[in-house]
């Protein structure tokens, strides 16, 4: 009897413990709120991101939706490129891979092309790239074209002429890598979307893990779902330290279709700036 007076004493007591813990944390804030902090911070940020070109190295995987007599195959391509993101007026995000070897294989000479592009903003820098970003879709595994598997597509929805396309909510607490965040979430809730499958609509739903004194992104995550395909895209922010910037330095990604599934994780590194900060008018 003893025994059983003492536990409960000893839940009692652990119970007033995690009270006293909760009562200690500040209320979550109001999105818009958060979001405040947010801007400054991403102002900051899209001069200094729009002038750096990264290496990425991304591992792709396809396997059919179908098994055929017990065995699945899978298809595994290893794609390497130059990716740079550049902001237009807004701050929203225009991304461009440059693909330079495939499965250890040149498929051209590694010259820099994204950065002199727009470094020497001749012609019509935006229309070279997006040919050369072309280009380089054609290395994704699977039948479902897509140029939306770029680390800084989540952003977009940041921008601040997009936030109204929107609805976004504070829904909790989390930590990523060893910083306390707030998770905003987001619903995308106006048409014409700003992801398109054809012609077709395409809203998307998701996430940011923020840290609140600053306002810093430091993990995103998209989801996007029709009746032909749906995917997510998930990033992670580091600080690239001979920079002082945190940028992109992974992410992970899924793609699904009637006849394939396709996984992804790209890495990033080898960062360096090309010249002034690109901003798109």
């Amino acid at each position: 009897m003893k025994r059983i007076v003492v536990a409960a004493v000893v839940v009692i007591l652990a119970g007033f413990a995690g009270l006293g813990a909760d009562a200690q944390r500040p209320p979550l804030p109001s999105a818009a709120e958060l979001i405040a902090k947010i801007d400054a911070y991403l102002a900051d940020f899209a001069k200094s991101y729009a002038q750096v070109v990264a290496e990425e190295h991304y591992h792709q995987e396809m396997k059919p939706s179908r098994v055929s007599m017990g065995v699945t195959p899978t298809t595994r391509r290893d794609i390497e490129s130059d990716v740079v993101a550049v902001s237009d007026s807004t701050q929203a995000w225009l991304n461009f891979r440059d693909v330079y070897a495939v499965d250890r294989t040149n498929v051209r000479d590694r010259d820099e092309r994204l950065a002199q592009l727009f470094l020497k903003n001749a012609g019509d820098p935006l229309a070279k790239a997006r040919v050369i970003a072309d280009e380089g879709a054609r290395f994704n595994l699977g039948g479902v074209t897509r140029n939306v598997n770029f680390p800084a597509m989540a952003l977009t929805f940041l921008a601040t002429g997009n936030q109204p396309r929107s609805r976004f909510r504070v829904t909790g607490r989390s930590t990523v890598g060893q910083v306390d965040t707030l998770i905003l979430e987001f619903e995308e809730t106006q048409r014409p979307t700003l992801i398109k499958s054809g012609t077709l609509d395409l809203p998307v739903s998701g996430k940011f893990w923020v840290e609140p004194a600053s306002g810093r992104v430091m993990k995103s995550s998209l989801h996007f779902d029709s009746k032909e395909f749906g995917g997510d895209i998930e990033v992670t922010f580091g600080l690239v330290e001979k920079l002082a910037l945190w940028l992109p330095i992974e992410m992970k990604d899924s793609t699904w279709g009637p006849r394939e599934t396709v996984t992804g994780r790209a890495t990033y590194a080898n960062f360096r700036l090309f010249g002034t900060s690109v901003v798109i008018k």
